[in-house]
């Protein structure tokens, strides 16, 4: 049971599509958070490459999603932060790893198989060389 007071925001839930943004790709980071009593809320996102945003305010428990460019390749660290007016929630930080090619990643696991299970490149091998 809640006494009197202000009640700081919960942490932000947080979610971004595409998974894993090309370098300068728009991508969409949506997050929302509840006030325990039910107050509106602001959220401040440093993106971790030297932008900031905040929003206006939003209802409790609503989602809100801004877009962001991508930077160049590498892996960002976003801090969200969600504000009552009167409380601060804690930081939620996401990674975001910008240029992970998906093609690459499933080559890499690929190769990986394949090196466990010889039998099954040679296999591979002799369907290739026999598809008409």
């Amino acid at each position: 049971t809640y006494g009197f007071g202000n009640h700081p925001p919960e942490a932000p839930k947080v979610w971004w599509s595409p998974k894993y943004p090309e370098p300068f790709e728009i991508f969409n980071l949506t997050f929302n958070s509840v006030d325990p009593d039910g107050d509106d809320v602001r959220f401040h996102i440093d993106w971790g490459d030297g932008g900031t945003d905040i929003t206006g305010w939003i209802k409790s428990g609503i989602n809100k999603t801004l877009s962001h460019i991508a930077g160049s390749k590498g892996t960002y660290y976003i801090n969200i932060t969600a504000s009552d007016g009167d409380g601060m929630s804690e930081v939620t930080t996401v990674k975001i790893i910008v240029g992970k090619s998906k093609a690459v990643t499933g080559n890499i696991l690929l190769l990986r198989i394949l090196e466990k299970f010889p039998l099954l490149q040679r296999l591979l091998d002799v369907l290739r060389d026999n598809v008409v």
